[in-house]
């Protein structure tokens, strides 16, 4: 339906069964709200006994995509899972398809149709017996009722009757049980007419049964009664439909963002930042790091785990106040895991957004050069390992993360950052350093442990950065005090070696 002010809406009237209205339309003001479908304006409930859900449009959206997208992401359309597994008339469990469950019922309906068929001709075929003894008797009956008469006792009477109408017991025992005004010729009359109706009766289930194509036929007229009796119009049809595609991100509105994370993993994401030292946290953290970025992107996290969690900008929720949302509703973080830092990866074919070089366990650095997809990254742990890899497979979205640093023990990795130089620059807590060629160290495609960078005794590594030989390098020590060095004066070393004492008695706890 159209509307004023270029809009038009989508009237809907019924949903699947078993689904809370209430909640469809909460889910659907939840997407509104989040900007997960801009061309979606308003969802509003003018229902009474009858379903009326109105969704408001922009007119230049396509609703058969805006529905298709609705489908997918409420419970506007719902799967019914059903259960295959059978057990098969052999006994041998298995799974079966549709068609060959029904093929089991309807040789299931075959066998009973069968066994009742056997069982009413049993019971036709004894009666029968039983009529053929009163017919035996119909033309001499006055013969019949002066033996009867005639005999002192019933056993007399049995014996007498079996023996001049030829009778079984079965035959004998029906006539002498049945009142004597029954053995009269308007009540056999009736009698021979049950006797012809059952052996008409007779006569066609033994065609049946002879035959599997009327065996089958019964069946299917079975099934017609059961249908007129018991069906009623069907409210669901089931039809073969032609699934409308669609990309998420084409109703993604271009927006450039801000993402905010803190020291303790609370992430926002805010469309407009004015002072960042105007933010505010929960008590005992601090800010970690702020992104720019766009909705079309996507943002990688880095953990002190080796774990790196990728998710699409516009899946992350709008902050309108608060600390944000914790990083464990977004992604499966592990006890004690911690974010390192965070960049922003454009749309594979926009290039790579690419963090400044030097970061460390507490640094969060970006650059606003962007980078290509074949971007090399260094990674480094705590233990002085490290390797090279390419960012060209971190567009893959994935709630659990992906393992990239494989850490043994109680390592952890401290850092992150783009190679842009020929040489790294490495040092440690208690005071070693080192300088090794970028060359050196190897490059890896998927997880690993990576190869030794600098063997740091029994201190760690704080942190470490890509340099030019004639750089300067600011030792920051948790004092609060700092020194400057020349990458000159730390010696040039092959990787794995333990360094040179560029601090004697302070701690090193990050490096600028």
């Amino acid at each position: 339906e159209s509307l004023p002010r270029g809009k038009k809406q989508i009237i809907i009237t019924e949903i699947p069964y078993s689904v809370n209205k209430a909640r469809m339309i909460e889910k659907i003001a939840e997407i509104i709200i989040a900007k997960k479908l801009p061309p979606l304006t308003d969802v509003r409930d003018e229902s009474d006994e009858n379903i009326r859900v109105v969704l408001e449009f922009k007119s230049t959206a396509d609703e058969n995509k805006l529905m298709s997208y609705l489908f997918k992401h409420t419970e506007l359309e719902n799967n019914f899972q059903l259960n295959f597994n059978c057990l098969k008339p052999n006994g041998e469990p298995d799974r079966l398809s549709l068609l060959e469950i029904c093929q089991h019922f309807l040789e299931f309906r075959k066998q009973v149709v069968t066994r009742r068929l056997n069982y009413e001709l049993a019971l036709l075929q004894k009666r029968l017996h039983i009529l053929a003894g009163f017919a035996a008797i119909f033309n001499n009956l006055d013969k019949a009722l002066k033996l009867i008469r005639a005999s002192k006792s019933r056993k007399e009477a049995h014996e007498k009757l079996q023996k001049y109408f030829k009778l079984d017991d079965e035959q004998t025992n029906a006539i002498l049980e049945t009142p004597l005004y029954r053995l009269v010729g308007m009540e056999m009359e009736k009698i021979l007419q049950e006797q012809k109706e059952k052996l008409k009766e007779q006569k066609k289930i033994k065609s049946i049964l002879a035959s599997p194509k009327k065996i089958w036929t019964e069946v299917r007229e079975e099934l017609k009664e059961i249908k007129e009796k018991h069906g009623d119009k069907r409210r669901t049809q089931i039809k073969t439909i032609e699934s409308i595609e669609y990309n998420a991100e084409d109703f993604i509105e271009h927006e450039d963002v801000h993402i905010i994370i803190s020291q303790n993993g609370w992430i926002r994401k805010l469309k407009n930042l004015g002072d960042p030292s105007a933010l505010k946290f929960k008590e005992n953290d601090q800010l970690l790091g702020i992104l720019q970025t766009n909705t079309r992107n996507l943002i990688a996290l880095f953990t002190s785990l080796g774990v790196v969690y990728v998710s699409k900008v516009y899946n992350l929720s709008y902050t309108r106040g608060g600390f944000g949302e914790p990083i464990q509703s977004l992604f499966n973080f592990a006890d004690g895991e911690k974010v390192l830092g965070m960049l922003t990866l454009s749309a594979p074919d926009e290039g790579l957004d690419t963090p400044s070089e030097g970061q460390t366990s507490m640094d969060f650095l970006k650059s606003d050069t962007p980078g290509e997809n074949n971007t090399e990254f260094l990674v480094v742990s705590a233990n002085g390992f490290g390797f090279r890899f390419p960012l060209s497979n971190l567009a893959e979205t994935t709630r659990s993360g992906r393992k990239i640093m494989n850490l043994k023990n109680d390592d952890r990795m401290i850092g992150f950052a783009p190679v842009t130089h020929g040489h790294v620059f490495l040092a440690t807590e208690k005071g070693k350093a080192v300088v090794i060629a970028t060359d050196q160290i190897t490059q890896l495609t998927g997880s690993g442990k990576g190869v030794t960078l600098m063997k740091p005794g029994e201190s760690r590594l704080a942190g470490f950065k890509f340099v030019d030989l004639k750089d300067k390098i600011v030792l920051v020590f948790d004092s609060g005090n700092d020194k400057v060095i020349t990458v000159k004066s730390v010696r040039l070393c092959n990787r794995g070696s333990q360094g040179v004492i560029v601090s004697k008695r302070k701690t090193i706890l990050k490096i600028k």
